[in-house]
């Protein structure tokens, strides 16, 4: 898998090394994937894939992912904001997708969510 794309839903896209071809591309349109773990995050053992992602809303940088932790079942994104720290739950509905190549996280936060912290 040389990128992923996560949009939202039931929607994951992924692009494969060697599979730019529209002919090679067609054999897996439909396909179903099942994954492991929270699409895009990698490993689920390994929830520091994501430290270092920026964290984008709005077009405006949120800030730098600095740790994952899981609460009660639930990934929340450790950002750092300025001199504090904030947390998002790293949530499908959240997502519009993320960028492995420029490192970013792009999201759609609730309104005043990052004002509770």
């Amino acid at each position: 898998i040389s990128d992923i794309e996560y949009p939202g839903s039931d929607i994951l896209i992924l692009k494969f090394e060697g599979y730019q071809s529209k002919e090679k591309i067609s054999e897996f349109i439909g396909c179903r994937v099942f994954l492991t773990s929270p699409a895009g995050l990698g490993d689920a053992d390994n929830k520091s894939d994501l430290t270092g992602y920026s964290v984008v809303t709005d077009d405006k940088i949120v800030g730098p992912v600095i740790e994952i932790v899981s609460n009660s079942g639930q990934l929340l994104l450790t950002v750092q904001s300025g001199r504090k720290n904030i947390f998002i739950p790293f949530h499908e509905d959240f997502i519009i997708k993320i960028d492995r190549k420029a490192k970013k996280i792009f999201m759609n936060i609730p309104e005043g969510l990052l004002d509770l912290n």
